[in-house]
């Protein structure tokens, strides 16, 4: 008998002092929300970890070469979630601030009959699905790609994977522009913010990304958590909440009235 529910993939390996504008206990929080988001709309959720990288062949390979390239801990741990996808079987892998959006269980299973490699928002690897054997593929068309040396550029897997379709073409993976960069809320003259249903039916997810929440707290289209931060860093920080608050305004709002949900 088929599987009923679809499994999302993330990966998190704590960077002790915290990273990126967040604190270690802002990341788990995140890390929280996200794995209640996913499960709530019908997921069963893997939380992957160093050791499941550790179990790919290429491991020490890759690090000495990105410690070689002098690349810093969380784009290390960047890479490491490639290959821990890969000796996990494949599948689906989103960021841990990616929210689904239309993204129910049952599109996830239908969508994951095609074995490719699929990005679903572009460049940026925060939404994929492929098999193991594709995973594999394309890491290693992404590590071929690695410089020789650090002459200051940029060195993520995101750079590598947008790096892989400038230098060798699409390679036989398939790209697709359905992952919101955007939070979906709008505020009208009077100042009522409000959940944009048409932009959420338009996506599978949305991803608050740590520039886009910085930015919507500028812009006004945060989402309403109590004791609202006052600037980026703060909106970065509380990201599990501000996730947590789309996700219910989405399903109050938008849900009920979208019949492929």
């Amino acid at each position: 008998e088929d599987r009923k529910k679809p499994i999302m993939h993330t990966f998190y390996e704590a960077i002790p002092s915290g990273c990126c504008g967040m604190t270690k206990e802002g990341h788990e929080n995140l890390v929280d929300a996200w794995k209640r988001s996913w499960e709530d709309r019908g997921w069963e959720t893997v939380i992957l970890t160093e050791e499941d990288a550790r179990k790919h062949p290429d491991f020490d390979m890759l690090e000495k070469k990105l410690l070689r390239l002098r690349v810093n801990a969380y784009n290390r741990r960047c890479y490491w979630r490639w290959l821990a996808m890969a000796s996990a079987g494949g599948g689906w892998m989103s960021d841990y601030d990616v929210f689904p959006l239309t993204l129910n269980s049952e599109l996830g299973l239908e969508l994951e009959k095609d074995d490719t490699f699929k990005t679903y928002a572009l460049h940026v690897p925060c939404l994929i699905h492929a098999s193991a054997k594709e995973w594999n593929r394309i890491l290693d068309l992404m590590i071929d790609l690695l410089p020789e040396r650090n002459r200051g550029q940029n060195i993520s897997d995101m750079y590598s994977l947008l790096n892989l379709d400038i230098e060798k073409g699409r390679s036989g993976m398939k790209w697709a522009h359905d992952v919101s960069p955007r939070i979906i809320y709008k505020r009208n003259k009077e100042g009522h913010q409000w959940i944009n249903c048409e932009d959420g039916w338009r996506y599978l997810a949305v991803h608050l990304s740590h520039q886009e929440c910085a930015l919507s707290i500028k812009e006004d289209r945060y989402p309403e958590i109590d004791s609202f931060p006052s600037n980026g860093r703060a909106a970065v920080e509380r990201r599990s909440e501000a996730g947590l608050r789309l996700m219910s305004d989405y399903k109050d709002k938008c849900m009920d009235n979208d019949s492929s949900q």
